[in-house]
């Protein structure tokens, strides 16, 4: 599992191989929509393309419910 992204806009890829573009995430990734499933039944917001913002915004309990989540 890593999370690629730049600042606040991340992705969780579920790999240990190197990801060079969105072609070879597609093929190399195994499991996400399980992990993005558990999030949005645990009412957590992902877009539907499995980008997660985060924020200034965001309280200490919500961070806490997303790493519990996690």
């Amino acid at each position: 599992m890593q999370a690629i992204g730049c600042g606040p806009i991340n992705r969780i890829i579920f790999t240990n191989k190197c990801i060079k573009n969105k072609k070879e995430r597609d093929e190399f990734e195994t499991c996400s929509k399980d992990f993005y499933n558990n999030l949005k039944n645990n009412r957590v917001f992902i877009d539907t393309n499995g980008i997660i913002h985060f924020s200034m915004s965001h309280t200490v309990k919500v961070i806490n419910k997303l790493v519990k989540c996690f």
